[in-house]
């Protein structure tokens, strides 16, 4: 049985709560960071929580809300997510020694989920890489592992694609005309893109 607890995290005066899903035989940890004004309740995040959930992982959902103020520029609102969600991380694995971390990150969150991996040395068997932005796919080069993106996605650049395509260490699926929210005018051919994203990802993720 799965329980939900809240992970406080209090920093530059501010309180921000993180969600951690877990059960009590777990033994290892994966981190999900949703897009910038989203929660881990997007579609295909709330499967992949729900899958690792029920196969030997703690789930812990980053939330970016109250970590900074309005008036902060976007360096220092990065900078104070980062370290809150590295403090977060620190406090789970207070409580539980975890056997292997993975990364789950979408849009924005590619940024966090690889400026830790850098400035943190946090250790994770493998990333999984939703929507990445144009500025993320420089830290996918040094952190290998697979990557959902979409060919008409509004926040890649020109060549974009390509770039990643050069990625061999990674594998790629790109959803053909789908936008940044992995979408299209098509509500069946959107739900059997994202039926094929989970069972890529599972895949990789059981992948030895």
């Amino acid at each position: 049985m799965s329980t939900v607890a809240l992970i406080e995290i209090n920093l530059n005066n501010m309180t921000s709560n993180h969600k951690l899903y877990s059960t009590e035989k777990s033994s290892n940890l994966a981190v999900i960071f949703p897009g910038g004004n989203n929660s881990c309740d997007r579609p295909i995040l709330h499967y992949l929580r729900k899958y690792f959930l029920s196969h030997n992982y703690d789930v812990l959902c980053i939330s970016y809300s109250n970590l900074f103020e309005r008036k902060d520029s976007s360096d220092i609102k990065f900078e104070k997510i980062v370290e809150s969600v590295n403090s977060a991380i620190k406090q789970v694995e207070k409580e539980k020694q975890y056997v292997d971390r993975l990364f789950i990150s979408r849009s924005a969150g590619n940024l966090a989920a690889s400026e830790l991996k850098i400035r943190h040395s946090i250790n994770v068997k493998k990333s999984i890489y939703i929507s990445p932005t144009s500025e993320a796919i420089k830290y996918i080069s040094k952190y290998p592992g697979i990557i959902i993106t979409a060919s008409n996605d509004e926040y890649l650049e020109n060549g974009d694609i390509n770039k990643l395509r050069q990625l061999k260490q990674s594998e790629l699926i790109v959803f053909k005309n789908g936008t940044h929210n992995l979408e299209t005018a098509n509500i069946t051919e959107t739900i059997n893109f994202h039926k094929l994203v989970l069972i890529k990802i599972v895949d990789f993720v059981e992948k030895q």
